[in-house]
């Protein structure tokens, strides 16, 4: 994730993003969302094609969240962008981020 400030990389399944969006319906009922992308369903040829496509998505939604104060400023958004020191010594996210950083 791009912010104003830095990048933020921090792993999470696309049924995260969804509890995430989930919890912040109810967090801010009186507040419009972005939309999460819907979830697809792929064929094992397609994998990194998709893949790609769904953290373009998930980039722009997050960025949705950023851009609102009110979402930003939210423990909930903070804890799921915050990467934890299990995430930094865990070698497979480490791997996914250095993949990342090079594609």
């Amino acid at each position: 994730v791009h912010t104003l400030f830095d990048s933020i990389f921090t792993c999470h399944s696309f049924s995260e993003f969804n509890s995430l969006h989930e919890r912040m319906k109810v967090t801010f009922s009186t507040r419009v969302l972005p939309s999460l992308p819907k979830k697809i369903y792929f064929g094992r040829s397609q994998v990194r094609s998709v893949a790609k496509q769904r953290m373009k998505d998930l980039e722009i939604y997050i960025q949705g969240l950023l851009k609102s104060p009110v979402f930003y400023c939210s423990m909930e958004l903070r804890k799921f962008l915050t990467q934890t020191e299990t995430d930094k010594e865990d070698e497979a996210f480490n791997k996914k981020i250095r993949k990342l950083q090079t594609s």
